[in-house]
């Protein structure tokens, strides 16, 4: 098991432990997105110039509910 396998299941499993460089490490890695822009805390991921997701990057652990957003996002594209 590789250690992208070991955070998307560590996402899957506890989402309060994510951190936001983790979070786009899952992004970009497994699903394909790639880093758009940033505006204060607000940064844009973009796949295929039509799929956008919005993360806030704060200190420490990523949001909980971004965390499952990204899960649910790549399990839709039968990426996990």
């Amino acid at each position: 098991m590789t250690q992208l396998e070991k955070l998307v299941e560590k996402a899957g499993r506890s989402p309060r432990s994510i951190r936001f460089s983790e979070l786009a490490r899952i992004l970009t890695w497994v699903g394909g997105y790639h880093f758009h822009n940033q505006r204060g805390s607000y940064c844009t991921y973009v796949k295929n110039g039509q799929h956008l997701i919005t993360l806030t990057k704060v200190p420490g652990r990523a949001k909980v509910e971004e965390v499952k957003k990204v899960m649910s996002r790549l399990e839709e594209e039968w990426l996990i």
